[in-house]
């Protein structure tokens, strides 16, 4: 079996998407899928530990 390769950071750029968290400006990997009608997005932003009161949405 061959090694597998590491991607160049041009490569993995279209993979990813900035988004503001409670930590700043963070990098991530998009979702895997699209869909047709529905955005693949996330409803709340990341926030450190303890940022709310834990309590059921």
């Amino acid at each position: 079996m061959a090694a597998v390769q590491p991607h160049s950071p041009e490569e993995i750029a279209g993979w990813q998407v900035d988004s503001q968290s409670g930590f700043g400006p963070m990098r991530h990997l998009r979702p895997p899928v699209t869909l047709s009608e529905t955005p693949a997005r996330w409803a709340r932003p990341v926030v450190p530990l303890g940022t709310h009161e834990p309590a059921w949405p």
